[in-house]
């Protein structure tokens, strides 16, 4: 990489599509690639054909005459076909804030997103386990049984103008759970949820 292209091209307004990779606000060092070949992997800024914008996504397609772009966080490819005349350079870091950050392509690059993808679905398998056990464990109503000794909500009653508005009350004046005047259903505060009797649920 001997020529820089718009060193410190600012990436301000940017969307979703490279997170975790690239945010928004993020100061991007281009390299222009001269006579380097374009590599599946690396990730390049080029202007989009939908509204001359500049836009920093990754190659996953690289042919003599035609590439392909997706960005890291998308689920679908760019609906474009860029020639190697299309792109601007190669994204080799971005300053976020006070961090200087390497963004790797080809080999490295994939690897990456393979990795961002196996973080993302550890996250969402974690997050949908624990949700389940959480509504099931609410249902039940176990953690109510155990710490009805030790944890006891108070109900509150405030006479309002739209009709009575109901508080659980923990302690001195931690409100845990209301039910607005004219409504039938209370809103618990996760985790109070397991802590609070089934009738209140």
């Amino acid at each position: 990489m001997k020529e820089s292209v718009d060193v410190n091209f600012a990436y301000f307004g940017a969307g979703p599509s490279m997170k975790p990779t690239i945010c928004a606000h993020d100061l991007l060092s281009v390299f222009a690639y001269n006579e380097r070949k374009i590599i599946r992997g690396d990730v390049v800024v080029f202007i989009s054909p939908l509204n001359g914008r500049k836009i920093a996504h990754r190659v996953i397609c690289a042919g003599k005459q035609h590439i392909r772009t997706k960005g890291d966080h998308n689920r679908y490819v760019d609906p474009w076909l860029l020639t190697p005349q299309d792109i601007i350079g190669q994204v080799a870091y971005v300053q976020r804030g006070k961090k200087r950050i390497r963004i790797y392509g080809a080999v490295l690059g994939e690897l990456y997103v393979t990795k961002i993808k196996i973080m993302c679905f550890v996250r969402k398998s974690a997050s949908f386990i624990f949700g389940m056990c959480y509504r099931y464990i609410a249902q039940k109503s176990l953690f109510y049984r155990l710490s009805k000794f030790f944890l006891k909500p108070r109900l509150v009653v405030f006479n309002r103008p739209g009709g009575e508005d109901l508080q659980l009350v923990l302690g001195h004046s931690f409100v845990v759970g209301r039910r607005m005047p004219g409504k039938n259903t209370w809103h618990i505060r996760r985790p109070f949820r397991l802590l609070v009797d089934k009738a209140f649920q």
